[in-house]
This record gives C-alpha cells, sequence and structure tokens, in this order.
C-alpha cells in the first residue's frame, strides 16, 4: 500500500506508526528524492496540494514492478480482505455510445459522476452473455461503492442517499464504442493498462480522473481491451463536501461529457506512429478540442518519457488512418 504524501498533509498521519515493507508513506521528501533518483521529469509538473500528486504514487509503484494496480481513496473502507482480481464477468450487449451503468445493479434513479446528463431519459436495449475466450481481455475494472456512491452534485442536491447496490449482481464487460465514466476511489488496473493512470492537472479534481476514463477507453479500444463495471468493494464514508462548491466544479462534466463521448468515438490516430505517438496524439487532440489545457500534453509527453525510464512497455494501437491532418485548437 502506498500512501501519496501532500505538503498539507499532517504530520501526525504517519507519525509514531509501525513501518512495514508492506506499508509506504510516500512522504514529500521521498517524492522529491524518487523524482531526482530516477530524473522523472513528469513529477516536476505536478501542482503540490493537488488531486494529480497520486500520479507520482503511481509511477512508484511501476517503479517496484507492480503488476496491478488499485487506485482508492482515503474515505473508502474496504468490505474484503483481499482484492478479487478474477471475478466472473458477462459481456454487456447494448450497441449504445452510452449507459447508465449504476441501473444494471440498482433500481434507483442514480448515475455514475461524468454520465451524459441529455442521455438520462434514454431507453436503452441491453442484454448480457457469457464471456469466452476469444472476447476482449479486460484491463480496467470498475468496482461499485456502497452507501455514498459516486454521483454527482446534482444527484446529491436532488435526491436521497445512502445507497447500496445489488452485490449478486455479476460484473458486465463493456463493448467496443460504449463509454462509461469510471472514477479513481475503487479501481484495478492491469499493468497492460498503466499508460492510463495519469490523472490531468489542469482541470478540477472533481473533473480530472472522470476525463482520463474516457480518454484511456478509447486507447483500451484500440488496443483490443476492455473495461468492465463489477459490484461493490467498497463502503464510501464520503469526507465532507460543499455540494454547490461540487456543482460549480462539475460543470465540464455536466456541458462536455457527451461531446466527449461523441469525439472520441470519432477519434482515430494517424497511421505509422509508435504507441506512445498514439498516445500523445490523442492528448494532443483533447487539447485543440478544449477538453483540457496545454499543460496536460506537457505533462503526458513527459509522463510517456518517465514510463520508458522506469522500463514500462505501452501496448499496440491499431486502427490508423492513412491521411494526415492538421489541426488547430478550436474557440474554447
Amino acid at each position: 500500500m502506498v500512501i501519496v504524501f501532500d505538503k498539507k498533509t499532517p504530520a501526525a498521519a504517519y507519525s509514531n506508526r509501525t513501518t512495514s515493507n508492506r506499508l509506504v508513506f510516500f512522504t514529500v521528501e521521498m517524492q522529491l528524492k524518487f523524482q531526482k533518483d530516477k530524473n522523472l521529469q513528469s513529477v516536476k509538473l505536478i501542482p503540490w496540494n493537488h488531486f494529480g500528486r497520486k500520479n507520482v504514487g503511481f509511477l512508484y509503484a511501476i517503479s517496484q514492478g507492480a503488476k496491478v494496480i488499485y487506485d482508492t481513496d482515503d474515505d473508502n473502507i474496504p468490505l474484503q480482505t483481499s482484492l478479487p482480481l478474477d471475478s466472473p464477468l458477462e459481456n454487456l450487449q447494448s450497441g449504445q455510445k452510452t449507459v447508465n451503468i449504476y441501473r444494471q445493479f440498482t433500481d434507483h434513479r442514480v448515475w455514475p459522476r461524468g454520465f451524459p446528463l441529455e442521455d438520462l431519459r434514454k431507453e436503452k436495449d441491453l442484454s448480457c452473455c457469457k464471456r469466452t475466450e476469444s472476447c476482449r481481455p479486460v484491463w480496467v475494472q470498475q468496482f461499485l461503492a456502497q452507501h455514498d456512491p459516486d454521483v454527482d452534485a446534482i444527484y446529491r442536491l436532488t435526491s436521497s442517499l445512502p445507497l447500496d447496490f445489488n452485490t449478486s449482481r455479476t460484473g458486465l464487460a463493456i463493448p467496443e464504442g460504449t463509454y462509461i465514466p469510471y472514477n479513481a476511489q475503487a479501481t484495478l488496473h492491469q499493468r497492460e493498462a498503466f499508460f492510463g493512470l495519469l490523472l490531468p492537472i489542469t482541470v478540477h479534481g472533481r473533473v480530472s480522473d472522470i476525463w482520463r476514463s474516457y480518454f484511456t477507453q478509447r486507447l483500451l479500444s484500440l488496443a483490443g481491451a476492455s473495461l468492465a463495471f463489477l459490484p461493490p468493494l467498497v463502503k464510501q464514508e464520503r469526507n465532507v463536501h460543499d455540494y454547490l462548491a461540487d456543482l460549480d466544479s462539475e460543470v465540464p462534466l455536466y456541458m462536455k461529457a457527451g461531446q466527449l463521448v461523441e469525439f472520441l468515438g470519432n477519434w482515430t490516430p494517424n497511421a505509422g506512429l509508435s504507441s506512445a505517438e498514439v498516445v500523445l496524439e490523442l492528448g494532443v487532440a483533447m487539447y485543440e478540442h478544449c477538453y483540457w489545457e496545454a499543460g496536460d500534453v506537457s505533462l503526458l509527453a513527459a509522463w510517456l518519457g518517465d514510463l520508458a525510464v522506469l522500463g514500462y512497455d505501452l501496448p499496440a494501437f491499431q486502427g490508423g488512418k492513412d491521411k494526415m491532418t492538421t489541426c488547430t485548437r478550436v474557440n474554447c
């Protein structure tokens, strides 16, 4: 377990604690030394007292030879004593660009943070089938949260909590072409998907992990892999939030999530690019279409370089187009 500290983390958080080779208090001093020893360029770009400090923890885990990374937050209480690395799954069949996955685990009218609001009233014809050996491998697993699940401020201001999901529901693998937002609260990333761990830093923390999830899903599709949603693994006892402040921070989700799904569904990399160049090209396109700022393009380029320094090999991405295009940023 790697607990990523920030400059605002109180010293009492780790003083007088029993040390263990299975527990790392990744303090500010350790992060600075890690950056210097490994000459990691992305770490220099990540602000202090920012949600994006998690990125340094991801790099540390990769440097230690991690095969799987479980991304979580401090207000999530585990419901199991071990991580279910091989949970049973069914294939979701939808033919839709996005699906309100929460409705597959509950009858309550609830939706995940970052779901396109304009799609809430659209009824989906869904079915499920058994997985076979020929199915696309699942590289990212999002587990739901009991009690206080990950919903947006609109839901919190207009509906009631707590809410519990159906724990007996089989997990669902998401088909190619369907985009569903996942968060940074209870998510397993296989090594093949470590490239998609990077949290953007030029958007608010309430937006960062959602934009990461959409961005990564396009790349998973190009790599022939998939995402899955599974029954709850944690109970969230949420830290105190100002719902109106959350509402203000989440405006890009309400206004742009649907547009982003459309954009990603139509985006194809140019032919002849290396894997790193494909990832960076999509990052540039995200900037050009106003989903994040230039700082995240610089961060992504540095991140890809740092992954190479740490010996991480990106998967191959397919589907390049032959015609080269030149783009400029649209009016944001």
